[in-house]
């Protein structure tokens, strides 16, 4: 059924986007990463994720478009 396929990528995703954070957070753990080193890696995501929703809207990917800039509004907040 397409509803379990669905669930099963969202389960799979969130997997994912646990398994980083904890990544994260050992780097800073053990000193490999710094807080501004962190916030460098967001402004230069930010920047692209601009970028990328400038050229999608271009292309006529207003889905895509809209993606890139919910992805950076929720970066912004950190």
């Amino acid at each position: 059924m397409v509803l379990e396929h669905e669930a099963g990528l969202i389960a799979d995703r969130k997997q994912a986007l646990d398994i980083k954070i904890n990544i994260l957070v050992i780097q800073v753990q053990t000193g490999q990463l710094t807080m501004d080193a962190y916030l460098q890696q967001v402004e230069s995501r930010l920047a692209r994720d601009t970028q990328l929703a400038l050229l999608f809207k271009k292309a006529g990917k207003l889905e895509m478009a809209a993606r890139a800039m919910k992805r950076r509004k929720i970066m912004q907040k950190e």
